[in-house]
């Protein structure tokens, strides 16, 4: 059975809504539950691979976003920080 994309995303709101206490991130919650219905490639582009790797780097070598702090691209410390969150709550399992 195939989803359509507008499908696949309320099937992740539905997930999302799923966690009321707010006990997960929302990676963690979409890790457990939508392996049922969607291949977690579908959400794995180009860009976001990039964006993955750029974050590990960055972690990895403290390499810094920008100069300062008012010269960050808002959009890429937006998914840097979703990013760092989803990493750090994998880190807390281990």
């Amino acid at each position: 059975m195939l989803y359509t994309e507008n499908e696949l995303w309320n099937e992740i709101e539905r997930c999302l809504a799923e966690d009321k206490e707010k006990k997960f991130t929302p990676g963690q919650q979409c890790f457990h539950n939508l392996i049922h219905c969607a291949n977690p490639g579908y959400f794995l582009d180009r860009e976001t691979i990039l964006y993955l790797e750029e974050y590990m780097a960055i972690k990895r070598f403290k390499v810094p976003l920008a100069s300062n702090i008012d010269d960050v691209v808002y959009h890429r410390l937006v998914i840097f920080s979703a990013i760092d969150e989803e990493y750090n709550a994998a880190s807390e399992l281990n």
